[in-house]
Parts: C-alpha cells; sequence; structure tokens
C-alpha cells in the first residue's frame, strides 16, 4: 500500500484507523449506559442524551470531530489528485488481505462521495457545526445549571430535593417529601469516625445519606441501588467534575 498510495492518503488511513477505535469506544460505552438504564432496545430522546451525559468523554467528543473534519477535507482534496481512483482499486487486494478490507471500503465509500459533491466545505462546515453544538448542548448542562444560566425550556418542575444539613452540625438527615416531589436525599455533617476496613481499622471522613421516597413511585429496592449507587460515586469526588 505504501508503493501504491501517496504519503497524504496513508496519513488519511491512519487517520480513519484512529477514528474507528476512538468511534466504536465511545459507542461501547454509549451502549453500556443505556443498558444500565434499560434502554439499550428502545431508544428515546432522553434516554439518549442521559447516556450522552453519563458517559461524559468531551475530550473524545472534540477529537472525533477534528478527526471527521480534517479527513473530510483530506478526501475532498484527494479526489482533485491524479490516478488516486486508480491507486485506491489497486490497494484493494492487499487492504483485504491484510484485515483492513472494512476501512479500505470506508476509504472508497468516502472518495466516491467527495467526488460527486465537487467540493466539500460546506457540506463539511454544516456537519462540524452541528455535531459542535449537539456536543456543547449536551455536555455543558452542568455547567451552565452551577453558573445559573438554564433556559427555562431546559427546566421543569421538581421531582426530588436534595438537601445539605451538614453546616448546621446535623448528623443525618430524615426528610419529608414535598408533593409533588417524589424523593428526598439528605446529607449530614462529614465527620471522622473509626471505619473497619480490609481487615484493618481506620479513621475515615463518613458522611451519612437518607433517601426518602415515595413508594407510589418506587420501592425499597430502586432506593437500595440508588444509595449503592451514590456510594460508589463519592468514594471518587474527582471525577465528578468530568
Amino acid at each position: 500500500m505504501v508503493r501504491v498510495l501517496p504519503a497524504r492518503a496513508l496519513q488519511t488511513l491512519l487517520d480513519a484507523v484512529k477514528m474507528d477505535t476512538l468511534s466504536e469506544s465511545l459507542d461501547t460505552a454509549m451502549v453500556l449506559a443505556l443498558r444500565k438504564t434499560g434502554k439499550s432496545k428502545s431508544i428515546d430522546w432522553p434516554a439518549y442524551v442521559a447516556a450522552y451525559r453519563t458517559c461524559g468523554q468531551r475530550k473524545d467528543r472534540e477529537l472525533q470531530i477534528t478527526l471527521i473534519d480534517h479527513i473530510g477535507k483530506t478526501l475532498d482534496r484527494l479526489t482533485r489528485m491524479p490516478l488516486i481512483r486508480v491507486s485506491l482499486k489497486l490497494m484493494s487486494g492487499p487492504a483485504h488481505l491484510a484485515g483492513l478490507g472494512a476501512l479500505h471500503d470506508f476509504l472508497q465509500r468516502g472518495f466516491d462521495a467527495f467526488s460527486h459533491m465537487k467540493g466539500a466545505d460546506e457540506f463539511l462546515a454544516i456537519v462540524i457545526e452541528r455535531e459542535t453544538a449537539l456536543m456543547q448542548e449536551l455536555t455543558d448542562l452542568v455547567k451552565r445549571t452551577r453558573a445559573g444560566s438554564l433556559r427555562s425550556s431546559e427546566m421543569s418542575q421538581a421531582t426530588i430535593t436534595v438537601t445539605n444539613l451538614g453546616d448546621q452540625g446535623s448528623q443525618a438527615v430524615f426528610g419529608v417529601i414535598t408533593p409533588p416531589q417524589v424523593a428526598l436525599v439528605g446529607f449530614g455533617r462529614v465527620t471522622e469516625r473509626p471505619w473497619a476496613e480490609n481487615g484493618g481499622l481506620k479513621v475515615l471522613p463518613v458522611v451519612t445519606a437518607s433517601l426518602s421516597a415515595d413508594h407510589r413511585v418506587s420501592d425499597g429496592h430502586r432506593g437500595a441501588l440508588f444509595l449503592r449507587e451514590l456510594n460508589e460515586l463519592l468514594q471518587h469526588p474527582e471525577d465528578l467534575e468530568k
């Protein structure tokens, strides 16, 4: 393939491999997030948005968009180079023998599509603009929530209350739900306590988290799962900023 394709086309091939690997990783994370919520077989927009935000991975998303733009622009330029179409056809056999047939077919389809466009700048600009806007819309929600800059269309009547009375010295909170909300999570004061772990005794910062829930909406089993997940998240608070 090195003898058949120019350096620019080979670099595009490497970028395509990188993008394919990255895209597969991002898609796998999304599937796992959807499975965790039981939505993998009936995906709707709210489920997709929730999974997207759960996965995060903004830097990887930005890299994916950058690669799409770079590969697209390179393919567009390559369509104007003589003999590239012939070179791609000559590369087909070796690529399939080397197990890179799917990747070669991707490049061939891309080359054909960009050849028919006769200039892909406008198309790529629209794709990059929309993908970037979607990424920002789905990943900036937490930041805008903390900044108090949510739009009215992004807000609805509250369904759950989170309260912290630890700064008032309370060890624990046992809350009463205010209808129409369905749950209340309460946090007490963080205190140092003796804690048995891995057969040893340590002094660790400990906080009591409580959950009050409306049984017309949920049950104790789901409440326990929620508290367990909350506990796991609090073991690595630095990850909550991602």
